[in-house]
């Protein structure tokens, strides 16, 4: 039986070994939803303890929301978040110190119908 083909992830960012600085974007563009309303799924780590967020832009206006419930991501731990994600919704993703981002790749799941 295949797939939905509705459902399959969509590859939207993949970087490894980045040092963004903080509060600085990690990803060089924004990325937006191509099938939304979707959830992006998030996998990081980050060499160090710091702070890990989304900066969501809606209408405009940007938001910053600290994944991993605000607390600080253990050193070399990986991490997944699922972010819902709108049509005309874009995202961006900062540390809070200056870290290595060890990887960081973010696929958009299509809601199913």
């Amino acid at each position: 039986m295949y797939p939905d083909p509705n459902l399959i992830p969509i590859a939207k960012a993949d970087v490894e070994g980045v040092e963004p600085g903080a509060t600085t974007d990690i990803l060089a563009a924004d990325i937006t939803p191509s099938k939304p309303p979707s959830t992006f799924r998030i996998n990081y780590c980050i060499d160090a303890a710091c702070k890990f967020s989304a900066i969501v832009t809606v209408d405009s206006t940007a938001y910053t929301v600290t994944l991993n419930k605000g607390a600080n991501v253990v050193a070399a731990g990986s991490y997944v978040e699922d972010l819902l994600v709108a049509s005309g919704d874009s995202v961006n993703f900062q540390i809070s110190s200056n870290e290595t981002v060890t990887y960081l790749r973010v696929q958009e799941i299509p809601s199913s119908l």
